[in-house]
């Protein structure tokens, strides 16, 4: 575990995009989704939001505080295995 929030799909594109340093002109729209995949769309449009209350009382320390730090740490390690 990285990140201690949920997030939804409009601001993790653009921590996304921002992160890859690309533009993000769109998301796909929930209706889209559900056209195209059905009842399935629920499980990309709404995710398991599973925060554990329990975590903090065990002294877990998550990784990152934001999901930009997040992306960042795991983009540069990424392409720095890329580069070797």
């Amino acid at each position: 575990m990285l990140f201690r929030s949920n997030i939804q799909n409009k601001p993790f594109t653009t921590a996304l995009g921002k992160a890859l340093q690309r533009p993000t002109f769109f998301w796909v729209p929930k209706t889209i989704l559900r056209l195209a995949l059905g009842e399935f769309h629920k499980e990309i449009t709404e995710g398991q939001q599973v925060i554990s209350s329990r975590l903090p009382q065990t002294g877990f320390k998550f990784q990152y505080s934001t999901i930009d730090e997040a992306l960042n740490q795991i983009l540069k390690r990424k392409s720095h295995l890329n580069d070797t």
